[in-house]
């Protein structure tokens, strides 16, 4: 048969162009990189604390009184004890499914939702779902079944919102979608720093592009403060634990020389992060671990100098003005600039807490809140330089990066089975002196 015929026969399939079909397939894709050192999880640090010790020895109503789970990111340790912890450590890796598909079903929502104002490609689900950064807020269950289901929790509240409530003016959407949205606030103070910003960027995005025939029912989106509002009380009116309440150290009263530190050092963190970081990971599905390793210290340490890293953040900003220039502005692509500055918004506004928090270093778990915004600058980084190559050649550039960010996965997911490995035999070898 020719391959003519065989591209005919794909197309004319229902299957293959079916939404399930896709998701079922990248889902696939997605969870396989977990499993491929074994279908089991390999516990880490708090796991041992959240999914054993605390259902363990003591009730729900024991937990939330000794150890305050209500006064930081409430519903979260809830989650633990009444769900995530009935997996059991043994069984853990069915958890990380479920993770999995909420993570890669938040995905498809939000392109759905955001493809409403401007164009997503393909790129974007590569670099959000398989950056291998995000291997640690994504398989860690101690962090995804925070940042990843509270991701899946927002995209799903703002698609019901876009595309159930304002079209079939029914309030049962409109109660899901912010019910949705309030547990997700109360899972991770950076979550619902996203939340904030999709769901009001979703009501500017209609002011400018629908602002003839704007529907008022949009106004709506802000009874996300009220929500805001909610977690704040709950954590207020238990905020006397020194266990929990201990994770929301925001102090307001900083000095403008304070806040200058700061923002450098948060740029720093930035930079190591998503760029030395991000790298080093990269090159483990190349090169020996001592090699990326030394890599890792070498850029880390040239960043750490701070006229480099003013020299390499102002590079950056050069970067970005070049792309608005000459790559769009230069073509009057209006949706074009409105998905850059999107893309900037949705990057930066997760990190913005650490503005005041005691601590802001950037932790490869926190990464994954940016992942959005990342995700879509690179695509449409992608798609401007690549927009006179054939659509095979693209295609090929495609698969070529995700075989690279699979690859670099599956090794980060390796590593957390070796440590679970020396943990194991370490507490073996002590239990049996």
């Amino acid at each position: 048969m020719e391959l003519s015929n065989i591209k005919k026969k794909l197309s004319e399939n229902k299957i293959f162009k079916s939404p399930i079909f896709r998701i079922i397939f990248v889902y696939i894709l997605y969870f396989s990189r977990f499993i491929i050192s074994g279908f089991k999880y390999y516990p880490q640090l708090d796991d041992y604390i959240q999914y054993y010790n605390y259902s363990a020895f003591h009730t729900l109503s024991e937990n939330i009184r000794n150890l305050g789970l209500l006064s930081a990111r409430p519903f979260s340790g809830i989650l633990d004890i009444t769900v995530w912890s009935k997996f059991s450590l043994k069984y853990m890796i069915f958890a990380v499914m479920i993770i999995s598909l909420f993570y890669v079903l938040s995905a498809f929502l939000f392109k759905k939702v955001f493809e409403k104002y401007f164009k997503i490609g393909i790129f974007f689900y590569i670099i959000y779902l398989f950056l291998p950064l995000g291997i640690e807020g994504l398989y860690w269950v101690s962090a995804s079944s925070r940042i990843a289901v509270g991701i899946f929790l927002i995209s799903l509240g703002i698609y019901l919102f876009v595309f159930k409530y304002i079209k079939d003016n029914k309030r049962i959407y409109l109660f899901l979608s912010f019910f949705l949205q309030l547990i997700a606030f109360g899972l991770y103070e950076t979550v619902m720093v996203l939340g904030i910003t999709v769901f009001m960027m979703v009501l500017l995005l209609e002011l400018i592009y629908n602002k003839k025939s704007f529907d008022k029912k949009f106004l709506k989106l802000f009874y996300t403060f009220i929500n805001v509002l909610i977690i704040l009380i709950i954590m207020k009116l238990n905020s006397s634990s020194s266990v929990y309440s201990s994770r929301y150290n925001f102090v307001f009263d900083y000095s403008l020389s304070e806040y200058k530190r700061k923002i450098y050092y948060l740029i720093y963190s930035v930079m190591e992060s998503f760029f030395s970081a991000n790298i080093s990971l990269i090159l483990l599905a190349i090169l020996p671990f001592s090699r990326v390793n030394s890599f890792f210290i070498v850029v880390s340490d040239f960043l750490f100098l701070k006229e480099k890293i003013i020299i390499l953040f102002i590079l950056l900003i050069l970067l970005i003005i070049f792309i608005l220039k000459f790559l769009i502005i230069k073509n009057k692509e209006k949706k074009n600039i409105v998905k850059l500055i999107c893309s900037i918004l949705l990057f930066i506004a997760p990190l913005t807490p650490l503005l005041l928090s005691e601590q802001n270093h950037i932790s490869f778990r926190m990464t994954v809140l940016s992942f959005l915004g990342m995700a879509m600058f690179l695509d449409l980084i992608f798609e401007k330089l690549t927009h006179f190559l054939n659509r095979y050649i693209k295609l090929v550039l495609i698969l070529i990066v995700f075989i690279i960010l699979y690859i670099s996965g599956y090794k980060e997911v390796d590593l957390y089975k070796k440590t679970y490995e020396m943990d194991d035999l370490v507490s073996n070898i002590i239990a049996e002196i």
